[in-house]
């Protein structure tokens, strides 16, 4: 993946120190680290890993602005520098990273109380966690998340989403699994679902985290629904601009 391009580069470099490691579901790891002094981001950033013999490593922040920093690795097959991250990672003390990179975050949503419809794909949800966090703290306004995988196995913390859904009156979960669906494939499923359920998007907000042809279809389709393209906010036009 090409190294994306920033607008403002507000990010700093800190170490990072693992507290934790465990399975989250399919081939996916949460890990726990503790940086070496308190770091300043905005729910929705990514950083990278500096590792001496892996350059582009970078993986959303999972959590919204707090003690820790949180991270959802999938080390499957295509995935060289998750694998070797996850191959070294115990042996290390701490691990360099530059935090709050990325100009798809929670502060480029309006400020006020129009819905916000959040769109994932794969871990792509750990970006929609960190922003979820996030509004829940100080704001009411709606929030419509969809999570995409190709299997129910693949939506590893969907327990954590429904319970959003569960205890806040203005959270809404939806879960789409299409096993035998691809992105480019025409009108895809998680399309359908939110045309269904939301109809009109002219006053919605969207952040979207996926592959790139996920992200390319969804905002083709999205502002076929009457979103406005300035409200459509996803690190892939940066990384992968069409």
């Amino acid at each position: 993946m090409a190294e994306p391009q920033h607008s403002v580069d507000t990010s700093v470099t800190v170490n990072l120190a693992l507290k934790l490691r465990r399975p989250l579901g399919g081939l996916v790891e949460q890990l726990l680290f503790a940086p070496e002094h308190p770091v300043s981001y905005q729910a929705g950033q990514y950083l990278e890993l500096l590792l001496p013999d892996h350059n582009g490593l970078y993986f959303t922040i999972a959590n919204a602005p707090g003690t820790d920093i949180e991270l959802h690795v999938e080390a499957g097959p295509e995935n060289a520098g998750a694998r070797a991250l996850l191959a070294r990672i115990d042996g290390e003390t701490s691990i360099p990273a530059r935090i709050g990179e990325g100009d798809c975050h929670v502060g480029r949503l309006p400020a006020d109380d129009t819905p916000v419809l959040l769109l994932a794909s794969g871990t792509g949800f750990s970006q929609i966690k960190a922003v979820t966090e996030a509004l829940l703290v100080n704001s009411t306004r709606p929030i419509h998340i969809y999570w995409a995988a190709r299997t129910a196995a693949a939506l590893y913390m969907a327990d954590l989403a429904q319970s959003w859904a569960d205890t806040h009156e203005q959270v809404h979960f939806t879960a789409v699994i299409s096993e035998r669906q691809t992105w480019n494939s025409g009108k895809h499923h998680l399309h359908a679902c939110i045309r269904e359920d939301l109809g009109d998007l002219g006053t919605y907000s969207v952040i979207c985290c996926g592959s790139p042809d996920m992200v390319y279809a969804s905002l083709d389709y999205l502002e076929a629904c009457g979103l406005h393209k300035d409200r459509f906010f996803s690190d892939m036009l940066a990384f992968a601009p069409r």
